[in-house]
């Protein structure tokens, strides 16, 4: 079979090019327009792409025969030959619905501000449409979640997790562990009751019956989806309370099936918040420390837009374990600073763990340069920022939050099982100390309040300041 020609293959376009070609001649079609031109680039559930544009009546046809022509020539297959002139008339039956997409699009910049795009989605509802903020204030006499995230397993993220529970409650805290991996729980098993048992029902239940229960007027029994870790620490009992993401059985994988991601179109909480506002309502503890799922899921998606007070990100030496790291630091940082309304970022604390004793010290400081360069990229505001939201000029201040906790391996815990028998090791480990350290100093710069709050400066480190990276 002979070989098709290069040239003939390069004509066939990706879906990517494709896109970045209609933009462009969106772009070139509204430059020089009067500022009634706009449009939005909606890619719809077939991969086709189609255009809302706004235009004066009287240029319509012209618009339209233009538009056809630049889209065919730069979106190809793509392209589905579907011009729709956006109307701005309220007594049209057309305008709420494109009023609508312009204000569900999202801008491309603002070089082109009457240019938007508009992606439909299958999935992944929970990367765009979760909560981007705390169900409540993070502030020093509040209760504090921590989000656990890597974008690959294997990192140490649950170990991580179960040290700074043991740290936080044998400083005297009340602490609230949630397994939310769903597809691979674990961390409520580390933290068994002491028969080596977990609660009977846990987080998926929860989601999936708390809807239920309250269209019926009944509130869910929130003592019945978690259980006790108990310890002893300097002679003194100290307990962790445990909500498991489930039981392991059956049925355990048509829950998952069954679980709805979305918010409520009723207004109400998503169930997910509800569970997190009644552990703070009748647990009352000092610290939630969430165990997120990894990678892209649509748990993980809900978690990382900012539901959390507290992001605890974790990089390795491996590089594979970065590469969903920048998205969801983008989410968290630059993604929130742009524009004159823009917030300051999520708090973040970056981890770098499974570092290796060959060669450490040129280890961590490679991985360090990494890291300044993630943020700076994916994280940090411009420097002309003058409110309270990290950006460029911190890049050298060693309490900013690109430099990480380094967490070297452990033999010790490599084959993590019974976490009563390396608890003493986990309590005695520096970096973790240094970890639950970086946490209370996040939790003691949320109380000093976010733009808006009537201060004008960028974040400055509390409790001390985070030394830089050692080499053990």
């Amino acid at each position: 079979m002979t070989a098709e020609p290069l040239a003939a293959r390069r004509s066939i376009r990706h879906f990517d090019e494709a896109h970045a070609n209609a933009i462009a001649s969106l772009k070139e079609l509204l430059r020089h327009r009067a500022a009634a031109w706009r449009a939005v680039l909606i890619t719809d559930l077939t991969g086709r792409l189609r255009v809302v544009l706004w235009c004066p009546d009287e240029h319509w046809d012209m618009a339209q025969h233009r538009c056809i022509q630049a889209m065919t020539a730069a979106s190809g297959p793509y392209w589905s030959g579907d011009v729709v002139q956006g109307q701005t008339d309220n007594d049209h039956p057309d305008t709420a619905w494109q009023e609508a997409a312009w204000k569900q699009a999202r801008s491309i910049g603002s070089a082109c501000p009457r240019v938007r795009i508009l992606p439909r989605r299958r999935a992944k509802s929970a990367w765009f449409d979760g909560p981007t903020e705390p169900p409540w204030p993070g502030q020093a006499n509040n209760c504090t979640i921590a989000l656990f995230y890597s974008f690959k397993g294997g990192v140490g993220r649950s170990t991580a997790l179960v040290a700074t529970a043991l740290h936080l409650a044998a400083e005297g805290d009340r602490v609230v562990v949630l397994d939310a991996d769903f597809d691979a729980p674990g961390v409520g098993f580390l933290l068994s009751d002491h028969d080596g048992t977990t609660a009977r029902q846990g987080v998926v239940d929860y989601l999936l019956e708390q809807p239920v229960l309250e269209a019926a007027g009944i509130d869910a029994l929130i003592a019945d989806y978690f259980h006790r870790y108990a310890f002893s620490y300097s002679g003194n009992a100290r307990e962790i309370l445990v909500f498991p993401a489930g039981e392991l059985n059956t049925t355990f994988v048509h829950k998952l099936g069954r679980l709805d991601y979305t918010r409520s179109r009723t207004g109400n909480a998503h169930p997910l918040e509800s569970l997190l506002n009644t552990i703070r309502d009748t647990l009352d503890p000092h610290w939630v420390l969430v165990d997120s799922q990894v990678g892209l899921g649509e748990i993980a998606g809900l978690l990382t837009g900012g539901l959390c007070h507290v992001n605890v990100l974790f990089g390795t030496l491996a590089g594979a374990s970065w590469h969903g790291i920048g998205q969801v630091l983008h989410r968290l940082g630059a993604e929130r600073t742009p524009g004159p309304t823009h917030r300051s970022q999520a708090e973040c604390v970056w981890v770098l763990s499974m570092v290796p004793s060959q060669g450490r010290k040129a280890v961590i400081k490679r991985l360090a340069e990494r890291s300044r360069d993630l943020f700076a990229e994916s994280y940090y505001g411009s420097a002309d920022f003058r409110t309270r939201c990290w950006t460029a000029d911190d890049l050298d201040d060693v309490g900013a939050p690109h430099v990480p906790v380094v967490i070297p391996y452990e033999p010790v815990l490599a084959d993590l099982g019974d976490v009563t028998d390396v608890a003493d090791d986990l309590l005695r480990l520096s970096p973790y100390k240094e970890l639950v350290e970086r946490l209370h100093t996040c939790r003691q710069r949320l109380s000093k309040g976010r733009p808006g709050d009537g201060e004008d400066e960028r974040p400055t480190p509390l409790l001390g300041t985070p030394s830089a990276p050692k080499e053990s």
